[in-house]
C-alpha cells in the first residue's frame, strides 16, 4: 500500500482505522475497521451515500459494529502488532491501481465533488476507496 497516493482525508481515515483496530485489541486490520471509521465519519459521507441509495447507514453500523465485536482480541506480548487483511489489502490495491483513471471514479466524482474535494489529481478519493472496501466486504 503507498500512503502517498490518498488524499490527507483519506489518509486520516486509514490511520483511524488502524487505530480503531490496535485499540480494540485486534492483530488483523480488516475492511470492517475501515468501514467502521468511515460510518462514525461526522461528516456524513459514507452514511449519506448509503442512505441515498436505498440503504440503512444506521443498520449496517450496528452490524459492522457487531461484526467487529467478535474478532479475535490479542493481549499480552502480541497486543499492539497488528497485519493487513488480505481483503482489505485487495482493496487498497484495486483503488490504487484504479484511482482517477477509472469509469467508476469520475461519477463519484462527479456526485461527490462537493464532500470530497481532493488536492492532488494523483490522489485516490474517498468515495473510490470507500466503494473498494465495500465491495471488498461482500
Amino acid at each position: 500500500m503507498n500512503i502517498e497516493k490518498y488524499t490527507e482525508r483519506a489518509r486520516g481515515f486509514i490511520q483511524s482505522a488502524q487505530s480503531l483496530a490496535m485499540r480494540d485489541g485486534h492483530q488483523q486490520f480488516s475492511p470492517l475497521h475501515m468501514l467502521k471509521v468511515l460510518l462514525d465519519d461526522s461528516e456524513g459521507l459514507a452514511g449519506g451515500l448509503i442512505d441515498r441509495a436505498g440503504g440503512n447507514s444506521r443498520a449496517i453500523l450496528k452490524a459492522t459494529e457487531d461484526a467487529l465485536n467478535k474478532l479475535p482480541k490479542v493481549s499480552g506480548s502480541g497486543a499492539g502488532q497488528i497485519y493487513l487483511a488480505p481483503a482489505l489489502a485487495r482493496a487498497f490495491d484495486a483503488a490504487e491501481k484504479n484511482g482517477r483513471n477509472g469509469e467508476l471514479q469520475k461519477e463519484l466524482e462527479t456526485l461527490f465533488n462537493r464532500e470530497n474535494k481532493s488536492p492532488s489529481k494523483d490522489a485516490t478519493s474517498i468515495p473510490a476507496t470507500f466503494l473498494r472496501v465495500a465491495v471488498a466486504l461482500t
